[in-house]
């Protein structure tokens, strides 16, 4: 119905959606609070951790490229992150969770039989991105939520910072470089970059890479930033940023508008009862964007400095990634 040229029609399907995405709001706080809880008595220690609903922009894309897939086939409507120190936090965390029962979820059966197969730090995406994926389904609850599923991302701030720069590039070149879509240099710069990183964190490098040495790399990084200017273009783009913002952030929900063109970043804070309102106003601004020039998106983080760590570029923000990547270029230099 979505490709319906029938606007009461498409009207209708977005009700619908919007109204079944909105329910994963409470089934991402019980997780979110059952693992936190986990790990605190786990001793098992994380930076940061968000929570998400996927845009309707982007649940339209996934179902307009698998027609025949129905909602509930959908793993990440909901998106709970936790971001580590380093990969062995990511694993500790993980054996901690395969080794507990989760009150209210289980996971996927064949995330049980076989963990390696979302595992990207091990076996990282053809595009470069490293995290470790899991998917939980919500059993024993209000019929509102039974089964729907949420997805869970484990991962380092190494990675995580490649991940948002990803992102970043995406509103640079208006491609889906996640995807692998879009503009050579740019795919081989992100390539490169993860690859970089791998070898900084002593993990399993993209296949492609697995024979090169860290000085060929940043040999080969070099040499494409003198003919594309990724890290220049980045560099430039978050130079010139307005962030509006309310004063009161003591708030569980953050709904984030951002004009990408104007370079402004709208905060607006939600309390936890204030849930069905941040929900309908996400809804009527996301029907008011017509262009990659903007975005919104509704998320849950412990406070704004959690938020923008959580969400660089949202803010525009790629300054980490880009220290990292500099670094190795100066390596080279020196």
């Amino acid at each position: 119905m979505l490709s319906s040229k029938d606007n009461v029609e498409v009207e209708q399907a977005v009700a619908i959606i919007d109204d079944w995405r909105q329910n994963h709001l409470p089934v991402l706080k019980m997780l979110g609070e059952t693992l936190s809880d986990l790990f605190v008595k786990n001793d098992v220690v994380y930076l940061f951790t968000s929570q998400r609903l996927k845009r309707m922009t982007s649940i339209q894309d996934k179902l307009d490229k698998k027609p025949d897939m129905k909602l509930g086939g959908l793993n990440d409507i909901g998106g709970l992150r936790y971001v580590f120190s380093d990969t062995d936090s990511v694993y500790k965390a993980i054996k901690v969770i395969l080794e507990n029962k989760i009150v209210g979820f289980e996971l996927l059966p064949q995330l049980v039989a076989n963990p390696e197969q979302y595992d990207y730090i091990k076996s990282p995406a053809k595009s470069g991105y490293r995290s470790v994926h899991l998917v939980f389904k919500c059993i024993n609850a209000d019929e509102r939520y039974e089964g729907l599923r949420v997805e869970l991302q484990l991962r380092t701030k190494l990675q995580h910072n490649w991940a948002t720069a990803v992102e970043s590039g995406e509103v640079i070149t208006h491609q889906a470089l996640k995807n692998s879509e879009g503009p050579i240099e740019w795919l081989e710069f992100f390539k490169i970059a993860s690859a970089l990183f791998s070898l900084e964190e002593k993990c399993p490098l993209l296949k492609e890479y697995t024979t090169c040495d860290i000085e060929t790399l940043k040999n080969s990084l070099m040499d494409l930033e003198e003919k594309a200017k990724c890290v220049t273009m980045l560099k430039a783009f978050k130079s010139a940023l307005q962030l509006i913002e309310s004063s009161n952030y003591d708030t569980e929900y953050y709904l984030l508008y951002v004009d990408y063109e104007k370079r402004i970043v709208n905060v607006a804070p939600y309390a936890i009862e204030q849930q069905a309102e941040a929900s309908l106003r996400y809804n009527e601004l996301e029907k008011k964007i017509e262009t990659p020039n903007n975005a919104v998106i509704l998320v849950s983080a412990a406070s704004l400095k959690d938020l923008r760590e959580a969400y660089p570029s949202y803010f525009i923000d790629t300054s980490e990634f880009l220290e990292q990547i500099e670094s190795c270029l100066n390596t080279i230099n020196s």
